[in-house]
């Protein structure tokens, strides 16, 4: 959490500094972001709503395969196993 404050303290003090260099091209690059987000946003939901799906169905499969208290260091070096 100490993490996420962190991370958005430094995203506010850049926008300010940003708006304090140019208004104009500060707004052309949030409509930019936004328009770029827009068109992402369904491939990402589609892609979150697919993973919940996976889990939700095969969570016991999953725990079978990767152990209850894999975390995940255990997760990765399996991948790298598998390879």
């Amino acid at each position: 959490m100490l993490t996420a404050l962190f991370i958005n303290a430094i995203v506010v003090v850049l926008l300010i500094v940003s708006l304090a260099k140019g208004k104009q091209k500060t707004k052309k690059a949030f409509t930019i972001a936004f328009t770029t987000a827009k068109t992402l946003a369904p491939t990402v939901l589609s892609v979150i709503l697919l993973i919940g799906l996976i889990y939700g169905l095969f969570s016991d499969t999953i725990a079978l395969l990767f152990g209850q208290e894999s975390g995940s260091e255990d997760l990765f070096l399996s991948r790298l196993s598998v390879e």
